[in-house]
């Protein structure tokens, strides 16, 4: 465990950067997938008494991880994902026929297998990543301000609705952020407005940590909690989801104080010690709940 801000830091294990195999074994934390199989409704109209053929109705699966868990499952075309604390995805029980497509709330990693003439599509957040055998992290909490997808190795494109002619293509090792339209109500068909959607994005680069030694936008995979100079309030929303508890803060004083820290396998206590030792605040653990004073 390392926590470091202002000096508060211990030098972490040397861990070289994920290579996204051999992740079967999964500590207790990894959960089995929750699947629900859901029966979609017909409806039918009829036109005086002559009734059209009957359609197989579609059924869906839904895998959820929740909060204080993640989850990993095979998808039936052969890709895999995992699913971060709090996040669920949604498929036809027909997925490998035609195109692949699911939809996403929350985190998950996919190593999407490679077949180019049946595209591989996720919706999240009013978004759509188009896939062809790519290994990508995708970050689209339905209470988060900014949407993250993040390109590992592959190809991959963010397509928004009415804009499909002129997709966001993103670059291996590169991550794309773009704000959250279906949390800050903007959620539009406008085209217009979509249109400068579209153009309000910013890319960044991907690399290991120079100091953890590991990715930080995947190292959740590896049951690493990694963050680096993020504010008090957005990491204590992804240890709420982490640890399945809830924070609440006295005063607003710590919010928006950066926190830069690595975590794997500790217990909640343990992390805020450590970020205790960063900001100089005092907390109290009541049940799942904490105080930040």
């Amino acid at each position: 465990m390392a926590a470091d801000q202002g000096g508060a830091a211990e030098t972490p294990e040397q861990t070289p950067a994920p290579h996204f195999t051999g992740w079967r074994t999964r500590t207790l934390r990894w959960s089995a997938a929750a699947i629900v199989v859901l029966a979609a409704v017909g409806i039918y109209k009829y036109k005086g008494t002559s009734k059209p053929p009957a359609q197989s109705p579609v059924s869906y699966r839904e895998v959820a991880a929740k909060y204080g868990t993640r989850s990993y499952v095979d998808l039936p075309d052969g890709s895999r994902l995992w699913l971060n604390a709090g996040s669920k995805v949604r498929y036809a029980q027909n997925f490998a026929d035609g195109t692949r497509e699911l939809t996403l709330a929350g985190e998950a990693f996919f190593d999407v297998k490679h077949d180019p003439e049946h595209p591989f599509l996720i919706h999240a957040a009013g978004v759509d990543v188009k896939v062809l055998g790519t290994s990508l992290n995708v970050r689209a909490y339905p209470g988060d301000s900014t949407i993250e997808t993040t390109l590992i190795q592959g190809r991959a494109e963010i397509e928004l609705p009415g804009q499909a002619s002129s997709p966001i293509v993103l670059r291996p090792n590169e991550k794309v952020t773009m704000r959250n339209e279906s949390q800050t109500g903007n959620n539009t068909t406008d085209p217009d407005q979509r249109t400068t959607a579209a153009h309000n994005f910013e890319r960044h680069p991907v690399a290991a940590d120079p100091t953890y030694k590991t990715i930080i936008e995947t190292s959740w995979v590896e049951d690493k909690l990694v963050f680096r100079k993020e504010p008090f309030r957005k990491v204590a929303a992804q240890l709420e989801r982490w640890y399945n508890i809830r924070f609440h803060f006295e005063n607003d004083k710590y919010l928006e104080e950066e926190l830069t820290g690595y975590f794997k396998d500790q217990p909640i206590r343990n992390v805020m010690d450590g970020l205790q030792l960063s900001l100089g605040f005092h907390y109290e653990i009541a049940g799942d709940s904490i105080l930040i004073k």
